[in-house]
């Protein structure tokens, strides 16, 4: 297993459109082959600081899944 964790740093003005924005991309994270988890996070410590965590079977369905790399 490999886990990807991504921050975020939305202005703190445009975190409504963010985390629709967000919502809509989910499904597309958590359909993408060799996705096992998927959780995106607010932090409560800094306005606007969102951390992604996906947790992917292996590196390469990271890689040419959402990357598109081959």
């Amino acid at each position: 297993m490999a886990r990807e964790i991504a921050r975020l740093d939305v202005d703190p003005e445009r975190t409504r459109a963010f985390e629709d924005a967000a919502g809509r991309a989910v499904p597309l994270f958590r359909g993408a082959p060799g996705c096992i988890r998927m959780d995106l996070l607010r932090s409560y410590e800094v306005a606007g600081r969102y951390w992604l965590l996906i947790d992917w079977r292996r590196v390469v369905d990271q890689l040419e899944g959402v990357r598109g790399i081959n």
